[in-house]
Order: structure tokens, then sequence, then C-alpha cells
């Protein structure tokens, strides 16, 4: 029998290789096209997945960012009211100071009594709101008479200490006329 040459292959070997291999290529495509499609769908699913998430991250970020903006405003009003509070204890303290230079049976002008004050309340007054001056200094002395506290005048420019007598007596002024209050603080 003779020997086929070298890389022969009779045709129905041939014919039923080549048949063999289409379908081991149409099943390798099958399974691939059906892995591609698992793939497809995870990563749709992890797409879709990963959208729900940013859009409820974004809605979050939203709500954080409307909670620290209500909070910078109500920290700034904090600030604010702290600020005013600061002022009106400072006030206070200047009104207490300049009740006790006060003596207790004399008068003594805004001018007087912002001299024995003296430098420190000057220095700290330029932290709060309310410029220190001699005009300032009249309206705490001013706030007070009017709401009948510490002060009276006892000339329409110097000042003293409040008596119970005071109460008793008109204020100084025209009678027909009450007198408007100074400006709040």
């Amino acid at each position: 029998m003779p020997v086929p040459p070298r890389g022969w292959v009779p045709p129905e070997v041939s014919a039923r290789l080549a048949r063999a291999a289409a379908t081991l290529w149409a099943a390798a495509q099958n399974e691939a096209d059906q892995a591609f499609e698992r793939d497809r769908e995870r990563f749709e699913t992890i797409l879709c997945d990963e959208r729900a998430l940013r859009a409820e991250t974004l809605v979050m970020a939203d709500g954080l960012l409307a909670q620290v903006t209500a909070l910078e405003a109500e920290l700034a009003e904090t600030r604010r009211h702290l600020q005013a509070v600061r002022t009106d204890h400072f006030w206070d303290r200047v009104v207490r100071d300049i009740h006790a230079i006060l003596p207790a049976d004399g008068s003594m002008s805004v001018r007087e009594i912002a001299d024995r004050l003296g430098a420190d309340l000057a220095e700290e007054a330029r932290t709060h709101e309310e410029e220190w001056s001699l005009k300032a200094l009249r309206k705490k002395i001013e706030q007070r008479i009017f709401h009948k506290r510490l002060f009276a005048r006892s000339d329409p420019e110097l000042y003293r200490r409040r008596r119970p007598q005071d109460d008793l007596q008109p204020r100084i002024g025209h009678a027909h006329e009450p007198e408007a209050p100074p400006e709040a603080e």
C-alpha cells in the first residue's frame, strides 16, 4: 500500500474535520456570545446601581449643603448675638464704672467722667460696634436718666448719682413736653 504524502488528508476526513471545526467554532461562538451577554447584563446592573447611588449621593450632598448653609447662617446670627451681648455687657460695665466715679454728693461733666474712666475702656471699646466718644458716654447716661436708673442731671451738662427723691421731682425740661427717649443701645 502506498504511503500518502505528508500533510495529505483524505477528503472525507477533511470534510469531517471541517464540519467538526465548524461545530466547535459555532459552540465556542455561542458560548462567547452568552458570556458576553451575561457580562453586559451584569455591567448594566452595576451601571444602574452606580447611577442610583450617584443620584442618592447628590441628594444627600444637596441636603448636607442646605444644612451647612443653615448652620452657617445660624452661626453668623449667634456671632452677631454674642457680639451684641458682649457690647451690652461692656457698656453696662462702663455705666457701673461711671456710677462708681461719680461722687456720692457731687456732679461731673461727661468730659470729667471720660477722663477718669481710663484709656483701657476706650481701648476695649474698639472691639464693639459703638464708637467710644463723649457723645456715646452721654447717650448711655441719658438712657439711664430716661429710664430713671442710676443717674440724674444736676445741671444740663452735669450728671450725678440718682437719689430716691429724684423720683418725686419732675424731669428737667419743659413740663408740657415729654422728653423723648434716647436712641436704643
